[in-house]
Order: C-alpha cells, then sequence, then structure tokens
C-alpha cells in the first residue's frame, strides 16, 4: 500500500515540503467507494456511472491538512510556471547523485496546475450518501501512515 506515489507525497511532507502547486482536483476516501460499491450491489441501479468525489479542493489546501495532521510546516511557495524547467533539472541531477527515480517530470508540474471539478451529485441523488471529509480522510491516512508502515522514521 506504501509504495505508491501517495506515499512519496506523505514523505515529502513529512520531510519539509515547501512548495506546492497551484491546480485543484476533487478526492475522496477509499473507504467511501467501497461503501458505495456495495450499496450499489444492494439496489436494481445497473448500467449507470457515477462519480464519486467528496470535496473539490486546491493542492494547496490538500498539502496544508497533509502538513497539520503531520506537525509540519505549511508549504509556502506556490509553483510559478517559470519554475517548471529548473524544478526538473534539478530533480534529474539529484536522482542521478541518489541513483533513485525523479519524483517529477513535465507532465507531473502540468497536471499540479490544472484545475478540476467534480460533482457528485448523481451519486448523492441516486443514495443519499455523505462523503467522509478530506480533513477526515487525510487525518486517517496520516495515523495509518505513521503507526502502519515499518518505514516511516520521524
Amino acid at each position: 500500500m506504501w509504495d505508491s506515489p501517495g506515499k512519496q507525497l506523505f514523505q515529502s511532507v513529512l520531510k519539509g515540503l515547501n512548495f506546492y502547486t497551484v491546480g485543484s482536483s476533487g478526492y475522496v476516501d477509499v473507504r467511501d467507494v467501497a461503501r458505495i460499491m456495495v450499496l450499489l450491489m444492494n439496489t436494481d441501479i445497473s448500467g449507470e456511472r457515477f462519480i464519486l468525489n467528496a470535496e473539490n479542493i486546491s493542492h494547496q489546501k490538500l498539502i496544508n491538512l497533509m502538513a497539520i495532521a503531520l506537525n509540519r510546516p505549511l508549504p509556502k511557495i506556490a509553483v510559478a510556471p517559470w519554475m517548471n524547467g529548473p524544478a526538473i533539472i534539478l530533480e534529474k541531477i539529484r536522482a542521478l547523485l541518489t541513483g533513485s527515480v525523479p519524483r517529477i517530470d513535465r507532465r507531473t508540474l502540468e497536471i499540479g496546475a490544472e484545475k478540476h471539478y467534480y460533482s457528485s451529485k448523481k451519486i448523492t441523488d441516486a443514495l443519499h450518501v455523505k462523503f467522509i471529509s478530506v480533513e477526515e480522510s487525510v487525518n486517517s491516512t496520516v495515523e495509518l501512515f505513521l503507526n502502519g508502515s515499518p518505514h516511516v522514521h520521524i
């Protein structure tokens, strides 16, 4: 579970992340996804597609929630488009020196600047579900991250 880009983000925030991207997206807790799938299996609904989204928030707010839950400083610097080129070069140098894989590339930075909005109206109208807030989800995930991963060191 902890060998994913999500873990890398938690580790970066834990180490002290100074930068944030200016985009936004929708987020949903995996517990809500599983719960809603079970609810749908117990209905007559068939052949439909649903978007599951608890909240649309900025990447900055998500990272701030993570930093607060991890008791780390909030990032202060928004990644401006002119920073992309130098950031990619510096990351490639870091990866080369450490023998690791680059954590960011041009596409990662482009995605980080995109603003997406998702609506769960269709599923909430169909099942009258309430989603776990992103804040609660982050807090639960941080607890698992700190207590459930043998590779986390503070």
